[in-house]
């Protein structure tokens, strides 16, 4: 039998601590038990026990697509104190950072592009949002901002996105404007057309999306206001091709 490529958790049976992670086989059905560097004693120390979570395709791909639910599981779980992982990928857990001070974290963003952004931090985001859903959004994203989304206020409104919204937009203008949000807008409208018009905003109004709810088809943006005031999940929609949009 040909070597595997798997996702596995591994728990102990004396205390409540687990460690996540990814491994390709040299042959099929070797002993592996994880390569912790932080908490090595444990291993050494308590009994551990390997669980398969899921197997990939044995090829370059199979190992991309690993390496990526590795990422995830790890980061949702990084700051647990009982998980066993003090690092995903290059990011650290908190305590891990608190040990090794800021600098670990300024070395990491040393390098810059031409727009002066981290060119490690883009290239972790791009893996992270490699896999795609049927309507082109990165699966990661999208199962990520549901998990973010799931503990509500009185006003039916995301906790941690409420909290996340205020510290984003904490600097204001002399107009009182989120400096973050000024930034993002104008980044995002740089690259115009001959007549002046964003190419961005062109291409999002010509995007059309069907809510699979009621069959309303509207562009991105309007199509999220329109479910939300009916309380429909907005990911219940379908991007749909302009020529068969009934309401153009």
């Amino acid at each position: 039998m040909e070597p595997r490529i798997y996702t596995y958790k591994v728990t102990f049976e004396e205390v409540p601590h687990w460690y996540w992670g990814v491994h390709k086989e040299k042959k099929f059905g070797e002993e592996y038990f994880g390569s912790p560097v932080t908490h090595r004693w444990m291993w050494e120390f308590y009994t551990p026990h390997l669980q398969i979570l899921e197997f990939f395709p044995f090829d370059a791909e199979g190992w991309t697509e690993a390496k990526l639910i590795e990422h995830k599981i790890i980061l949702r779980d990084l700051n647990n104190p009982v998980c066993l992982n003090e690092g995903c990928g290059n990011l650290m857990s908190l305590e891990s950072l608190k040990k090794g001070g800021r600098t670990a974290g300024k070395k990491f963003h040393q390098e810059k592009d031409e727009n002066g952004k981290s060119v490690r931090g883009r290239e972790i985001a791009l893996l992270a949002h490699l896999a795609k859903d049927e309507n082109g959004r990165s699966i990661t994203a999208v199962k990520g901002g549901t998990s973010s989304a799931r503990e509500k206020d009185e006003n039916g409104k995301s906790v941690n996105l409420c909290k996340a919204g205020k510290a984003t937009h904490l600097e204001k203008d002399e107009a009182g404007v989120s400096v973050h949000f000024k930034n993002t807008i104008g980044a995002i409208h740089d690259e115009r057309n001959e007549n002046g018009r964003s190419f961005h905003a062109m291409r999002t109004l010509h995007q059309k999306y069907m809510c699979l709810k009621t069959g309303k088809i509207l562009s991105p943006g309007p199509l999220t206001i329109w479910q939300r005031h009916r309380g429909i999940d907005t990911s219940q929609r379908v991007k749909v091709d302009n020529k068969n949009n009934p309401n153009e």
